[in-house]
């Protein structure tokens, strides 16, 4: 007979649980009854196992350098370890891949490769006419790869939103570290952070696929890859504006993701050192371009005060 898997022994390490439970869902998504109901206790015992889950997804699953390298570009047969391999062959070993994917990104476009890495830096917003004629306009803080013929791209991080243009039979498609989305025609946004993915679509339709789980979603719909899970739809209002006109809506979001979409215009960096102040969440029409104004808002309301402090904005509990 034989013996189950020592999960209680890997969920004491917090590094081993996260991989145990990466690798799960990867196999599983929907998991068992019983095992969904242990999966949720290990998320639940420490706010951090969601943003380290998140993080193992990535480096297995890891669609932008497999989208880069295997199907931008004809790669080598070389000899490839499989996931479970990756993982036995050590922690450390998974994350210098995922430390390694930014200087992977820079070498995109050297050596004839045909994938077209496209980098937008804080503080500035690019818009990308592709060769399909589709549109991309993408927020600072942004990297994306895009194919030669302009029907796939990829993001590895950041923010984009995307105008397809219509190609009978062909959808566009976009990836990201843990879902596919795609789409005929219409438009969307994809908000790629870390530990959370949103997908809100502005005109059309879009599937966004996650392993076995897929969502079709129309005008006013978004959905949401958080601690590997899919969830949604949830409703907003198209019209309500976004970070092309410098806004963000949401229904819910920690200080610390808030802090992270603000950090890609803002002209001062912030800093949350306190993890229990990160993890507060807020909701509500948010203006990006005054982002010392809006926390000191926020403060009021949830008991912070906001510093300028070595040339950062320092969000602390009052």
């Amino acid at each position: 007979m034989m013996a189950k898997p020592d999960r209680e022994a890997a969920n004491r390490d917090e590094a081993r649980g996260a991989a145990h439970w990466a690798l799960r869902l990867d196999e599983c998504p929907i998991l068992p009854p019983a095992e969904e109901a242990e999966f949720q206790r290990w998320l639940a015992a420490d706010p951090a196992h969601a943003g380290e889950l998140a993080a193992f997804q990535a480096t297995l699953i890891d669609h932008a350098l497999q989208a880069a390298m295997a199907r931008f570009t004809p790669a080598p047969r070389t000899a490839t370890p499989s996931r479970r391999a990756l993982l036995g062959g050590g922690i450390a070993a998974a994350l210098a891949l995922t430390l390694a994917a930014p200087l992977l990104l820079d070498r995109l476009g050297q050596g004839g490769r045909e994938a077209t890495p496209v980098r937008v830096p804080v503080g500035g917003t690019q818009r990308l006419d592709l060769a399909d004629g589709s549109r991309l306009t993408i927020n600072g803080g942004s990297d994306l790869l895009t194919s030669p013929d302009g029907r796939q791209a990829t993001l590895l991080r950041g923010e984009a939103y995307l105008e397809v243009a219509p190609a009978e039979g062909v959808p566009f498609l976009i990836d990201c570290a843990t879902a596919r989305i795609q789409s005929a025609v219409g438009a969307f946004n994809l908000d790629v952070g870390s530990g959370l993915t949103e997908i809100s679509v502005y005109e059309g339709t879009a599937t966004v696929t996650a392993g076995s789980a897929s969502l079709k979603l129309a005008r006013g719909d978004r959905a949401s890859l958080e601690g590997g899970r899919l969830r949604g739809p949830t409703r907003f209002d198209p019209l309500a504006g976004d970070f092309r006109n410098g806004w963000l809506v949401t229904q819910g979001l920690t200080l610390a993701q808030l802090a992270e979409r603000l950090n890609r215009s803002a002209p001062l960096p912030i800093r949350i050192q306190d993890k229990a102040l990160a993890d507060r969440r807020v909701a509500g029409r948010f203006k990006l371009t005054e982002p010392e104004k809006l926390l000191a808002s926020l403060g009021k309301l949830h008991g912070f005060t906001v510093r300028r402090e070595n040339g950062e904005l320092d969000l602390r509990l009052a």
